[in-house]
């Protein structure tokens, strides 16, 4: 849960659209979310209907308690962004912070999975797993399979696609900064691949004994618990690549433009403005 530079990806990906595109993604989240969940299985009438009743308890939920919390939360992002020097640390804290909101949503959305889940016959069950399996094929194939030199080609592309969501065009000072961060970091795909199988094959097994109420429930929120069930070895690798990201973001940011930092601070204005008028009254849910 450590993961601060999750901070960039996230904003950077919600900065990619634009402010009428990110309230209106918004206010059809539980369209999305139930498109998204039919992807994965096919749910019956009654399970359908279960879930989109909980799901709306969920969205009222974070509507009023959680978005007014992103609001400070990106009035401090900006303050610190917007000064001429940044830390590691200060990446740090607004990692943890993000953290925090993703917890407090695990937290809240977790007993309704397991409600779902154990609600599945044994077809939904094989085609929950077969889509794991799919997923996990093309995640060998795409981060795998490929060239070291491919490898570093696209991890660059990537960062890059996702800072000039955030930032604009980079620099060749900046690209050349991403070559030297890609060519840092240790590869870890193949590590990743087999832990993914091992939670898939974790997941099978609990899947099986869905039945089971006293023990289904805690053994599956356990699993799905971010990095959770991570190796010391592999957690050790996980956090060299994650300090060398995070030294890369810290340079790019001392290497922004003026026009680079005006386009940044007017994102995180924006979006702040944003998940002000979304957010619902601050009564409880």
């Amino acid at each position: 849960m450590k993961l601060a530079v999750r901070l960039i990806l996230i904003l950077a990906l919600v900065l990619s659209t634009s402010a009428c595109g990110l309230r209106l993604a918004y206010n059809h989240l539980d369209w999305l979310a139930m498109r998204w969940v039919n992807k994965q299985v096919t749910l019956n009438a009654a399970q359908e209907m279960a879930f989109r009743d909980a799901l709306e308890m969920k969205l009222d939920w974070h509507c009023a308690n959680e978005l007014p919390d992103y609001v400070p939360f990106l009035e401090s992002a900006r303050s610190t962004l917007s000064a001429e020097t940044l830390t590691t640390d200060d990446l740090e804290q607004m990692g943890e912070q993000v953290a925090v909101f993703g917890q407090r949503l695990i937290d809240r959305t977790m007993p309704s999975v397991v409600t779902l889940f154990a609600s599945l016959d044994d077809d939904q069950v094989q085609e929950l797993l077969d889509g794991v399996d799919e997923r996990n094929e093309d995640f060998k194939e795409e981060r795998v399979d490929p060239s070291p030199e491919q490898r570093q080609r696209e991890q660059i592309e990537s960062m890059k696609g996702s800072l000039g969501r955030f930032i604009g065009r980079t620099t060749s000072e900046q690209e050349a900064r991403l070559q030297e961060w890609s060519e840092s970091l240790l590869f870890v795909a193949p590590r990743m691949h087999s832990h993914q199988q091992q939670w898939r094959d974790k997941f099978a097994d609990l899947l099986a004994r869905r039945d089971d109420e006293e023990t289904f429930g805690p053994a599956l929120i356990e699993l799905f618990q971010p990095a959770g069930d991570w190796s010391d070895d592999f957690r050790e690798v996980m956090e060299f690549n994650r300090q060398r990201t995070l030294e890369a973001m810290v340079d790019i940011h001392a290497s922004l433009t003026r026009r680079q930092q005006r386009r940044m601070l007017g994102r995180l204005e924006s979006l702040q403005d944003d998940f002000e008028r979304l957010s619902c009254s601050n009564e409880s849910i």
